[in-house]
């Protein structure tokens, strides 16, 4: 790919630099001009990038990580960190096939369906397809992550979303009430559940949902917000009123607290 640089310069790079005050690093280098396939190398190189990543150093990240992929392409933390990197660089075509290598690569592994943290993998890989405007491919992610984990809420909220965005309602709707089913006391999957019915004109049950979201959580400006606009469709213009006056109140509290 464009970002990669000769992976022997820059191990003679990383030797030089850092031999003083990595050991191990450096030792290890020094093998990996012997034989160009080095795992405990690129393990130490995707630690590195790993270091850079939770600092939002992501040019070095993306470095480390390449090195890391050059000396072990079957080390999957290499792609996952330098797809992360470019995601949040908001350079989605480059993040998507690093991500996908990760996927592949943890597929690969023993017992791979106990590991339901990667949903969060698939939930990233949905972003960039979406940020592209590959909407198949963004909802296919995400149902993958759900066959790891039906329970993920983060990957069944943003499939409601993606479902209401393409029209596909009934879809939206089931995973909605999916959330529910997980956490019926939570204001936010009722609040998802109305925009849901509001984009499928069915604004009575919209007004419903908006009212139990009200019921959980009583101090959110837009969820009166879009409870007067359920009214207003359904043509009772006092209620829609109200909810508008406390609509406007709740933010100018929020405002000047």
């Amino acid at each position: 790919m464009g970002y990669r640089s000769s992976p022997t310069k820059f191990a003679c790079f990383v030797l030089t630099s850092f031999s003083l005050c990595v050991p191990s690093l450096a030792q290890s280098v020094a093998k990996v001009n012997r034989n160009p396939i080095s795992p405990r190398a690129s393990l130490e190189f995707s630690a590195k990038a790993k270091d850079y990543y939770d600092r939002n150093k992501l040019a070095e990240c993306i470095s480390n990580s390449d090195t890391s992929i050059s000396l072990d392409p079957q080390n999957s933390s290499g792609y996952i960190l330098s797809g992360l990197a470019y995601k949040r660089l908001e350079r989605y075509e480059q993040a998507i096939p690093l991500l996908v290598k990760h996927l592949q690569l943890f597929r690969n592994e023993p017992h791979w369906q106990d590991q339901k943290w990667e949903t969060q993998t698939y939930a990233d890989l949905s972003e960039c397809y979406w940020a592209v405007g590959n909407t198949r491919k963004a909802i296919e992610s995400l149902s993958n992550g759900l066959g790891l984990d039906p329970k993920s809420d983060v990957c069944l909220s943003r499939r409601a979303e993606l479902y209401c965005q393409t029209k596909q309602f009934k879809a939206a709707l089931a995973d909605a009430d999916a959330l529910i089913l997980l956490a019926p006391r939570f204001y936010r999957n009722f609040l998802l559940r109305g925009r849901i019915d509001m984009n499928a004109g069915d604004y009575k049950t919209a007004v419903g949902d908006f009212s139990k979201a009200i019921r959980f959580q009583s101090d959110m400006a837009d969820t009166y917000a879009l409870r007067a606009r359920a009214y207003e469709k359904l043509g009772q213009t006092d209620l829609a009123l109200a909810d508008k006056q406390r609509s406007r109140q709740l933010a100018r509290q929020l405002e000047d607290p």
